[in-house]
């Protein structure tokens, strides 16, 4: 029994709107695993050795060491994701790149090593200054808050975290949103020069 045009129809527009999300969450495993292993081994080590609690300067070190090492250790799979995503195509045509593995070999193939990591001096200007302002506004914010063992028992003790987490990625993501726009747009530059061409709908 074969699919009517609308089941066929629909079933595209799902995988369009899926298109990447394995790249997402292959990169998501690395991402969020040095994120938070990481940033707490980099507090330590740029506490003062004199015991004093880690100030300001000390939290956006150790916000900015980690943005460095996430990038590159999941920086390729970032790239894959954006230009997946971008991968778009008329109806019967091929697609640029069959999924995660061909995009990354095919962009090695045809841009070399560098082209993995095309645009990843503007990523590091974003992720940088993302993690240090988010992670240090929210330490910030937490050590405002009583830390007595009944305030943090209180029922309404998490929703202060959440707050403090909303504020600290609303700061973060408002400040670096500009160089944000330009990494996406040097990931698929090269990219959709090729899908233009391909597709001829430029």
């Amino acid at each position: 029994m074969q699919a009517k045009p609308a089941q066929v129809e629909m079933a595209c527009w799902l995988q369009a709107y899926f298109r990447g999300n394995g790249a997402n969450v292959l990169r998501l495993l690395p991402d969020t695993a040095i994120k938070f292993a990481l940033h707490d081994q980099f507090k330590v080590m740029f506490a003062p050795p004199d015991g004093r609690p880690l100030g300001l300067t000390g939290k956006l070190a150790a916000g900015s060491a980690t943005g460095v090492i996430k990038c590159l250790a999941s920086y390729p799979l970032e790239l894959a994701r954006t230009r997946l995503a971008a991968d778009t195509s008329s109806m019967g045509q091929a697609r640029l790149y069959r999924g995660i593995a061909h995009c990354i070999s095919h962009t090695w193939r045809h841009e070399g090593t560098r082209g993995l990591y095309k645009g990843m001096v503007a990523s590091i200007a974003a992720v940088v200054p993302y993690l240090a302002i988010s992670f240090t506004t929210y330490d910030e914010l937490q050590s405002r808050l009583p830390n007595d063992r009944g305030t943090r028992a209180a029922w309404w003790y998490g929703f202060t975290k959440l707050g403090s987490g909303a504020a600290a990625g609303l700061l973060a993501s408002t400040a670096v949103y500009p160089v944000d726009t330009v990494r996406r747009q040097m990931q698929v530059k090269h990219s959709c020069a090729k899908l233009c061409h391909h597709a001829k709908w430029c």
